[in-house]
């Protein structure tokens, strides 16, 4: 019964006034073709719209939508599938993106990026932040990381710091070699200071204690000896020995103490004092 219906149907519509159209073609005469982007039906895998209208009745190829299928799906569709009429993404979006349409943009948590958000960042970056879509290091990298990613360790050049330290270890050198010679010219300085010091000083209990000899030769006391004789001879040398010691006093700085060698005669120098 289908099968003669099917046979009759072409002559009926023909009877009307009506012809149908080959499969593709649309309009009053058939001569228009199909959209295109149409959906394709089989068996024959070729657009098919309304005959009439031209619309894409049947719904548009992957990724585009409308009336006439003349309209993109976003990129931003997951499997750029989107709904015929409405154009919404109907599986969802790919990456960071929201939306019916998937035209709005999401932040991957801190420390993520991906069109999941699936991808770690790397533990190089600091603080772990990267961009959320290419997971490059956005605040820079940690530590002696370098590259993009901060996967990428710096290379140290280690002639070079072998040179600067052995340029500080020159100058220190040469800082304690300054230090120990002032140190030693102070040093030497304040012996040579105390050395003279300690020779006036000796030079000075010099004379004192000639000074008593003589004050003793002169008055005939002697408390060490008991002897009240005066001896010429004995204050001639003990005249000799205070000279010396003025002499020295006097020019500390040469060092040398000048003897003073007092030759005469000693009967002419007893009654010179009175005492022959």
């Amino acid at each position: 019964m289908l099968g003669l219906v099917q046979l009759l149907l072409p002559f009926f519509l023909a009877v009307q006034g009506y012809t149908e159209c080959k499969w593709g073609l649309h309009g009053e005469h058939c001569n228009l073709t199909c959209p295109q982007n149409c959906a394709l039906l089989p068996p024959r895998d070729l657009p098919y719209c309304d005959t009439d209208t031209g619309k894409c009745s049947e719904g548009c190829q992957r990724g585009w939508h409308g009336d006439l299928c003349d309209q993109d799906c976003s990129r931003n569709c997951l499997g750029q599938t989107c709904n015929h009429q409405t154009g919404h993404c109907t599986h969802g979006c790919s990456g960071t993106n929201a939306g019916p349409f998937c035209n709005d943009t999401r932040e991957c948590g801190r420390g993520w990026y991906g069109d999941l958000c699936q991808h770690p960042c790397s533990i190089n970056c600091v603080e772990e932040r990267c961009n959320h879509t290419t997971g490059v290091c956005i605040l820079g990298c940690s530590g002696t990381y370098t590259g993009e990613f901060c996967n990428t360790t710096k290379v140290v050049n280690n002639k070079e710091d072998a040179n600067r330290l052995d340029a500080i270890l020159e100058l220190v050198s040469l800082l304690v070699a300054v230090a120990v010679t002032v140190a030693v010219a102070v040093t030497v300085t304040v012996t040579i200071i105390v050395f003279i010091r300690m020779e006036r000083n000796k030079n000075i209990e010099m004379f004192l204690t000639c000074c008593m000899r003589m004050a003793v030769l002169t008055t005939g006391d002697d408390t060490d000896t008991g002897e009240g004789e005066l001896s010429i001879s004995m204050l001639v040398v003990e005249i000799s020995s205070v000279v010396s010691v003025l002499v020295s006093l006097s020019s500390p700085e040469d060092g040398v103490e000048t003897e003073v060698v007092v030759v005469g005669d000693v009967d002419g120098v007893r009654r010179g004092l009175g005492m022959g």
